[in-house]
């Protein structure tokens, strides 16, 4: 079995704690799911937590059992006046967490390198030291990946290329993409196509390196250099059924298949307008916005399909209201 190590940043924790982030939920409860997913904390983050949640509880009192002003609440965010009721309840909902995940989430500590390595990342990263800490942890617990919903953080890490760093909606796509063999199931899922990802989710017409099938960013493989590259046909779309979306991928074939689309028909469509985007147009056009019944193979929440088939018993009423709540869903 192929184990896949991911560190889990406090916010994950701390969406889920809350129920304001349905990625990071879902993140979670694969998780728990997957023998092949191991999570990896800090110990630190359990007073993180507290004193997060804490500080949301203090500023809820503030605006609702006070009423205070939004300059007042800001102003005294920092001076608690919680009950020994109210502080228990928050280091209680933490702990309950960490037992209901006891056997998926492994708290590891810092010894005394890990501490002059965070020191060391001090000096390279532009975070803070609390990030800091999160970062040195994930790297001397040697995970595959970084799992937050920090963008700054992202962005940063990012810059510096010393974990693969993700946030949840992402993330099944980042292991595909890196060839991380995963376990299926047969599948049948009903709900609208939402979105078609782009080309960097190896979408629309493809060029790929002839040595290793990665796609090619103007002719430039990031293995290879400069390489002669192939055309390919991808498309990878998301579906969602009202509560949890997935990623639906077709191959070629299936795209032959099912949209009488061939590599030599894409290829002239891009070149008669000198532009490969549109393909995924196309798609666009066939899919978004329609509600499927789609069968596959099911790895973590990413489908291969086997079939799909337009259901046109969903009115178009209730379809826009399915695609507004994903919508709204996804701004939140």
């Amino acid at each position: 079995m192929f184990v896949v190590k991911f560190y889990i940043d406090s916010v994950i924790i701390l969406d889920y704690l809350k129920s304001r982030n349905n990625k990071s939920i879902q993140f979670l409860e694969n998780l728990k799911d997957k023998n092949e997913w191991i999570g990896y904390t800090s110990s630190f983050t359990k007073l993180e937590l507290i004193d997060n949640l804490q500080s949301l509880e203090h500023m809820g009192n503030l605006a609702i059992k006070e009423n205070k002003t939004l300059d007042e609440i800001t102003r005294t965010r920092n001076q608690r006046r919680l009950t020994k009721q109210e502080l228990v309840s928050t280091v209680s909902n933490v702990e309950k967490f960490f037992n209901k995940f006891e056997k998926n989430i492994t708290l590891f500590d810092l010894d005394e390198m890990g501490w002059n390595r965070a020191i060391e990342l001090c000096k390279t990263v532009n975070i803070t030291a609390k990030d800091v800490i999160h970062l040195a942890v994930a790297l001397e617990a040697k995970c595959d990946y970084f799992i937050t919903n920090d963008s700054d953080l992202i962005n940063n890490v990012k810059t510096e290329k010393l974990i693969m760093i993700s946030n949840p909606m992402n993330i099944m796509g980042l292991l595909e993409k890196d060839k991380i063999p995963l376990k299926g199931e047969h599948d049948e899922f009903s709900g609208i196509i939402v979105k078609i990802l782009d080309r960097d989710f190896e979408s629309g017409l493809l060029r790929r390196c002839k040595n290793c099938k990665n796609v090619l960013d103007k002719g430039i493989c990031k293995r290879h250099g400069k390489v002669e590259g192939y055309y390919d046909l991808g498309l990878r779309a998301i579906a969602y059924n009202g509560f949890f979306e997935v990623r639906i991928n077709f191959e070629k074939t299936d795209i032959e298949k099912y949209f009488d689309l061939t590599l030599d028909k894409a290829i002239k469509m891009a070149t008669e307008v000198l532009d490969q985007h549109v393909v995924i147009e196309f798609f666009e056009r066939k899919l978004k916005g329609k509600f499927f019944i789609i069968e596959g193979i099911n790895y973590n929440q990413i489908i291969k399909i086997t079939s799909i088939k337009r259901d046109k018993s969903i009115s178009v009423p209730d379809t826009v209201k399915l695609y507004e709540k994903w919508i709204s869903e996804t701004e939140n």
